[in-house]
C-alpha cells in the first residue's frame, strides 16, 4: 500500500481589478525598455520602447497598497520576466533537458521553478525567467 498522493494547493487565482500584489503574474503588460546606451548620456530627450511581456510583480503587497488620498509608498514597481518553455527551445541553455531539470531542482540559483497553472483558459506548463520558472 503505498502512500496517498499529495494534497492540491491553489497555486493561482485568476483576478482583476486594479490593485497589484507581490507575485501577480501579468500576461501581455507594457513595459518600457530605455536602450542601455542612453542611461548615462546628458539629459535630452530619449527614445524608449515599448513591449509587451510576460511578467511578475517583485515588489512588496504592503508598498502597492494605495492610500486614501491616492498615494503609495512606491513610485515603480519592480517587474520580472516570465518566458514560457516553448519560448526557449532555442535558448543555449534551456534548450537542454538535463539544464530544464536541473532548474526544477533548483540548481541554477537565479532560478525559480513555480507549479504549473490550470485555470481554465490560463493555462499553462512551463514558463522561465531570471526570478521565475514555472512548470509542470
Amino acid at each position: 500500500m503505498g502512500l496517498p498522493p499529495p494534497p492540491t494547493y491553489p497555486w493561482y487565482a485568476q483576478v482583476s481589478g486594479p490593485d497589484l500584489e507581490q507575485g501577480d503574474i501579468l500576461l501581455g503588460c507594457p513595459v518600457l525598455v530605455v536602450p542601455s546606451g542612453v542611461l548615462g548620456a546628458p539629459d535630452a530627450d530619449r527614445d524608449v520602447v515599448l513591449r509587451m511581456q510576460n511578467v511578475v510583480v517583485m515588489s512588496h503587497s504592503c508598498d502597492l497598497v494605495v492610500r486614501a488620498d491616492g498615494s503609495s509608498a512606491i513610485d515603480e514597481v519592480v517587474l520580472c520576466p516570465v518566458y514560457f518553455k516553448q519560448e526557449l527551445r532555442d535558448d543555449r541553455v534551456f534548450r537542454k533537458p538535463e539544464n530544464w531539470n536541473a532548474a526544477k531542482r533548483g540548481r541554477f540559483s537565479a532560478y525559480h521553478v513555480l507549479n504549473r497553472c490550470d485555470i481554465e483558459g490560463v493555462e499553462w506548463t512551463t514558463c522561465w525567467s531570471p526570478c521565475v520558472v514555472s512548470t509542470a
